[in-house]
C-alpha cells in the first residue's frame, strides 16, 4: 500500500522521533533518589575515534568530534545481551553494543572485542540490534535524508537484515530489500520484530518524489540459515500499511510494563513521569512504555534490561537500578534493589542503552544536541566491586 509524501512521511519517521524523546534533550532531567556513587576505581571511560576505541580519563577529555545527524555519526545506536551464551552454556552470556559507521562490540566480561565491516556499514546506518537464537541480528540503510552520497551497493543489491556470526566473528547478509519484492532502490528504513513478524518501513526515493510503503514478512524457517540468494522463497510477505506500523511500535501504559521494572522503579514512579525502553535479552525488539498523560520535556528517559537473573533501569543521567543476581553469583544486597549513580556527565551529555555480562556493564555515552551526535563512547563498570558495597 502506498501513502502520499506528507501523511507517510509523519508516520516513518515514528523511530526517529523516538530517538529525540530518548538521546536528544538539551536538558537531562534527574532522579531524585537516594543513590552510592560508583568510585574511579571500579570503572574505565572508552571513547570512539573514527573507527577505533580509546581509553580515556574522563568523556570532556575526548577530542573535539564536529556534531553530525545521529544516522551519519559513529556512536552506539543500540546494545543488550544475550539470555544466555549460544557457544558455551557454562560461560557468562555476552554483550554487544552496534557502532554505527564502524561495526560490533563484543563485551565478554572484561574482555572487548570490535568486529568492523566496511562493506556494510560506511556508507549504511546501522541500527535495531535483536537476537535471534542468541545471534545478534541488525538492519543497515542509506539515510538519504541526511546523505546524498552515491550508492555503493554490492553487484547492485540492497542489504537489508544483517547477522554476526559468533563462530567465525563475521557478518554476513541475511536478506536483501530485493528480497522483499522491492526495487534496489527502496530502503526499509525501520522494523519492529516481536519474535513472529517483522514489521518494515520502506522507502522508496526517485528524482521527482518520495513514497513510503509498508510490509510483514514472517520467515518459514531458520533465520539465520537464510542469504540473499536463496531467501525469497523462504518468506511470507505481506502488505500492510502506516497504522499497522504504529501499532508495532506504539508506546503502552506504564501499568502494562514487566512487573519486576514495576518493582525496581517504586521509588520514581510515583511523582515522575517515565519514558521507558525495555529489552529482553536475547530476544526481540525493545518495548516502550510511559506512565505520561502528556508528551513534555519534564519525562525521565531510560534504558531497561530484563534477563533471567536480573532486572536492571539505566537514567540518562547515570540513575542505575538493579536487583537480582549476576552471572555465577548469589543474590546480591539480600534481593533489594541496588541503587546507584554513575559518574556524572558533561552538560550536553547523556547514558543510553547497556549491556551485562559476567559481572561487567558496559553503557554508551554521547554528546547529544537535538537529532546531532558529537563525542561518543562507552564506559566499562566492575558491578561485582560495586555491588560489595552493598
Amino acid at each position: 500500500m502506498r501513502n502520499k509524501f506528507s501523511l507517510s512521511f509523519f508516520y516513518a519517521l515514528i523511530a526517529i522521533f523516538t530517538f529525540f524523546t530518548f538521546s536528544c534533550s538539551k536538558k537531562v532531567n534527574s532522579v531524585s533518589s537516594d543513590f552510592s556513587e560508583i568510585k574511579s576505581s571500579t570503572h574505565k571511560w572508552y571513547y570512539f575515534s573514527q573507527n577505533e576505541f580509546l581509553q580515556i580519563e574522563k568523556p570532556q577529555k575526548a577530542p573535539f568530534i564536529p556534531a553530525k545527524p545521529y544516522t551519519e555519526s559513529v556512536r552506539i545506536s543500540s546494545a543488550s545481551s544475550q539470555m544466555k551464551n549460544q557457544e558455551n552454556e557454562y560461560s557468562a552470556p555476552k554483550g554487544f553494543a552496534l557502532v554505527n559507521r564502524v561495526g560490533m562490540l563484543i563485551f565478554d566480561n572484561e574482555e572487548i572485542d570490535f568486529v568492523k565491516d566496511a562493506t556494510f556499514f560506511t556508507d549504511k546506518t546501522a541500527s535495531n540490534l535483536v537476537f535471534y537464537n542468541e545471534t545478534p541480528v541488525f538492519s543497515v540503510y542509506k539515510s538519504s535524508f541526511f546523505n546524498n552520497s552515491e550508492r555503493k551497493n554490492t553487484e547492485n543489491l540492497n542489504p537489508f537484515l544483517v547477522q554476526l556470526n559468533l563462530n567465525q566473528k563475521v557478518f554476513f547478509p541475511i536478506l536483501n530489500v530485493e528480497n522483499l519484492g522491492l526495487d534496489s532502490n527502496c530502503e526499509i528504513t525501520d522494523f519492529v520484530w516481536d519474535g513472529q513478524y517483522w514489521t518494515c518501513s520502506v522507502k522508496k526515493t526517485d528524482a521527482s518524489k518520495t513514497d513510503f510503503s509498508f510490509l510483514t514478512f514472517q520467515v518459514k524457517k531458520d533465520l539465520l540459515l537464510l542469504s540473499p540468494t536463496s531467501a525469497q522463497k523462504e518468506l511470507f510477505i505481506q502488505q500492510t500499511d502506516s497504522q499497522a506500523f504504529r501499532t508495532s511500535r506504539k508506546i503502552e501504559s506504564y501499568k502494562h510494563s514487566p512487573q519486576r521494572i514495576q518493582e525496581i522503579l517504586k521509588s520514581v514512579q510515583k511523582k515522575d513521569e517515565l519514558f521507558l525502553k525495555v529489552y529482553t535479552a536475547g530476544s526481540h525488539s525493545p518495548r516502550y512504555f510511559s506512565n505520561q498523560k502528556n508528551q513534555n520535556e519534564n519525562k525521565l528517559n531510560a534504558t531497561c534490561l530484563l534477563s533471567d537473573i536480573f532486572s536492571a533501569v539505566l537514567f540518562e543521567d547515570g540513575s542505575f537500578y538493579i536487583n537480582g543476581a549476576l552471572y555465577e553469583k548469589n543474590i546480591f544486597n539480600q534481593g533489594k534493589t541496588c541503587a546507584m549513580k554513575f559518574p556524572k556527565l558533561p552538560a550536553g551529555y547523556v547514558y543510553s542503552d547497556f549491556a551485562i555480562t559476567g559481572t561487567y556493564l558496559y553503557a554508551a555515552w554521547e554528546e547529544s544536541a537535538f537529532f546531532k551526535t558529537g563525542k561518543s563512547g562507552f564506559i566499562q563498570i566492575d558491578l561485582n566491586k560495586v555491588l560489595a558495597n552493598f
